[in-house]
């Protein structure tokens, strides 16, 4: 009888060797540890959305110029274009959002034309001369966000504002201008295109 016994607890002991061994073959995959308390999951909808100006989002005739560290100076300079946008959520869950921006249309002009009317190439200017800048605004000062970039690849998209704290209502304002570089930059003339942004949430767990 007493040799049963030992078989048993012998048994016992070896699944939990099994259980502690797969448990540490599984960790890596995921996150969960097990638990005996009963475990209940929520999910909610995060209600966020992005409102875009769109009498400042399309971008077009503006001229190399230089960024002025008085922020007066650049509100007031017609070739820095302000592109501002709202992200606003109704949603009382907690959580975060991203919020990604591209320049679709954006490219050189490669051909104009002379006094004559003659077709004639363009050259220098490389679109590494479109800039941007992303300020907050909190409806009278502008914080800047320490996040800026050329738009050399204007169709890959740039994240701009990430992993921000869902709140009501939050205003932006992306500043777009072509750095003068002093030189030749004939086919940034006549540039015209839109700024895109889009935005993506993600709830806490």
């Amino acid at each position: 009888m007493e040799g049963n016994k030992n078989k048993i607890l012998l048994t016992v002991i070896g699944a939990g060797t099994l259980l502690v061994a797969l448990a540490g073959a599984t960790f890596a995959y995921f996150s969960a540890t097990g638990t005996t308390t009963k475990q209940t999951v929520t999910t909610a909808v995060l209600d966020l959305k992005i409102e875009a100006d769109t009498t400042t989002n399309h971008i077009t005739n503006i001229k190399p110029t230089s960024w002025d560290n008085d922020m007066t100076k650049n509100l007031e300079n017609e070739d820095i274009a302000k592109v501002s946008f709202k992200v606003l959520s109704g949603s009382t869950t907690t959580g975060t959002y991203n919020i990604d921006m591209t320049a679709p249309g954006l490219a050189l002009k490669t051909k104009g034309t002379d006094a004559l009317g003659n077709e004639i190439n363009l050259i220098g200017g490389s679109l590494a001369d479109v800039k941007y800048k992303v300020y907050e605004y909190d409806g009278s000062s502008y914080t800047p966000l320490n996040v800026e970039g050329t738009l050399e690849e204007p169709e890959v998209a740039k994240a701009i504002i990430t992993g921000r704290e869902i709140a009501e209502e939050e205003r932006f304002v992306i500043f777009v201008y072509i750095e003068n570089k002093d030189d030749d930059q004939n086919q940034l003339q006549g540039l015209d295109f839109k700024i895109s942004v889009t935005g993506s949430a993600e709830q806490d767990l």
